[in-house]
């Protein structure tokens, strides 16, 4: 049995472009603007801007789940840790979800200690999270009422990356 030890989080290649996002969107809204609007709305328009721009980059940030032997510790995106072992896993759900922007998005949903864990394909570490949850669960650590059939057929499409081949022929 391998010993696993990975992490899943977020992509942080977007994260400087969406800050220049906001500094550019701040910077020509001022100089539309400067002659029409007071400092004061300004200044508050500004802080409201940045006030989601943090919001944003902290939840990009904050998330992670590690994986280390059968524990998993998960910060969540709003900087709250908790932890549980793979035997404590109630229920793992396989999802896909369309989206305009990104094309179909894959869910791995893990509930445990009435907890809720969702990963996304375009974390990294996503396909890592798939194929350790198949192999707890073909160890037996893993109740066997907890993966459906089809959710055990993604996760395998997931660990391989057979997704990712499909999204490309679909674009190609």
């Amino acid at each position: 049995m391998a010993e696993f030890v990975f992490k899943v989080v977020f992509s942080k290649k977007r994260l400087p472009f969406e800050m220049a996002f906001f500094i550019i969107v701040e910077t020509v809204l001022f100089y539309i603007r400067k002659e029409f609007v007071s400092a004061a709305i300004y200044i508050m328009f500004a802080a409201y801007a940045l006030l989601i721009a943090f919001f944003l980059a902290s939840a990009t940030l904050l998330f992670y789940v590690k994986v280390k032997g059968s524990n998993i510790k998960v910060r969540t995106r709003f900087g709250r840790k908790y932890e549980f072992n793979a035997s404590d896993i109630e229920k793992v759900i396989c999802s896909k979800r369309s989206s305009v922007k990104y094309g179909p998005l894959f869910y791995i949903t893990v509930i445990a200690k009435s907890k809720e864990l969702c990963m996304e394909c375009r974390m990294v570490g996503f396909n890592e999270m798939a194929g350790y949850i198949l192999e707890k669960y073909q160890n037996g650590e893993i109740n066997k009422q907890a993966i459906s059939e089809n959710c055990q057929k993604e996760l395998y499409r997931y660990k391989n990356q057979e997704f990712l081949e499909k999204k490309k022929n679909k674009r190609s």
